[in-house]
C-alpha cells in the first residue's frame, strides 16, 4: 500500500523517518510527506536521502515575510528571536510579552 505522512512541522525530518521506517516494516510504500511548515534546516534533504519527497504548505521564511510585512510600522512589536536550528521563533509586543511563538 501506497502511504503518505502529515506532519505539522519538520526541521530536521527525524519525525517523518521514524514514522516512515515503522510503515515500511508492514510493507507499506513511503515516498511522500506534507507538511504545514517547513522550517528550511536539512529536513528536506535528509527525507530525500530516504526516498522520501518533501511537499510544505509553508516555509519558514514566507511566514517571516508574512509578520515582517503585518508588523512594519508597528513600533511596539519585534521579532525576538531569529530562526536556528535550536531556536523557535517568537513575537513580543514591546513590554517583551510573547504574542506568537512557532
Amino acid at each position: 500500500m501506497n502511504c503518505i505522512i502529515v506532519e505539522d512541522v519538520v526541521t530536521t525530518g527525524t519525525s517523518v523517518l521514524e514514522t516512515s521506517v515503522e510503515l515500511r516494516k508492514l510493507g507499506n510504500l513511503v515516498t511522500h510527506a506534507i507538511v504545514l511548515l517547513d522550517r528550511r534546516q536539512v529536513g528536506k534533504e535528509n527525507l530525500a536521502k530516504h526516498g522520501i519527497e518533501l511537499s510544505a504548505v509553508f516555509h519558514v521564511e514566507e511566514i517571516m515575510a508574512s509578520l515582517e510585512k503585518q508588523i512594519r510600522g508597528n513600533a511596539a512589536m519585534e521579532i525576538l528571536a531569529e530562526n536556528s536550528e535550536d531556536s523557535e521563533i517568537r513575537i513580543a509586543d514591546c513590554a517583551g510579552h510573547c504574542i506568537a511563538q512557532f
